[in-house]
C-alpha cells in the first residue's frame, strides 16, 4: 500500500518532480508524511513546511474530498494528496 502526493507549482518546482509515493503499512498522520517528505526533499521543505506542519499559503487536499494543514489528521494507507499553495486554485 502507498500514500501518494501530487506536487503543484513551487512545491513540484522544489521537488523537482510532479508525484512522490510514499510505502504504507496503514494509517499515518499527515506530520509523517510531511516528515518523509523533508527529509527526501529539503528544498521543499524550506519553502513549504514549518515545523512538523504546513506553512502559511500552502494546503493538502485529500482524495480531491478536503482540504487539510493540521498535522495530527489521519490518513488512510491509500490515500492521495495533493499539494499546493492555496491560491493555485484561482
Amino acid at each position: 500500500m502507498s500514500i501518494d502526493i501530487e506536487l503543484y507549482g513551487i512545491a513540484r518546482r522544489r521537488a523537482g518532480r510532479p508525484v512522490v509515493t510514499i510505502p504504507t503499512n496503514g494509517p499515518v498522520l499527515l506530520a509523517t508524511v510531511l516528515a518523509y517528505l523533508a527529509a527526501e526533499y529539503p528544498e521543499l521543505a524550506t519553502e513549504c513546511f514549518e515545523g512538523n506542519g504546513l506553512k502559511d499559503g500552502y494546503v493538502i487536499s485529500v482524495n480531491g474530498e478536503r482540504f487539510v494543514r493540521d498535522p495530527s489528521v489521519a490518513l488512510n494507507k491509500d490515500s492521495s494528496l495533493l499539494l499546493m499553495s492555496s491560491d493555485a486554485g484561482g
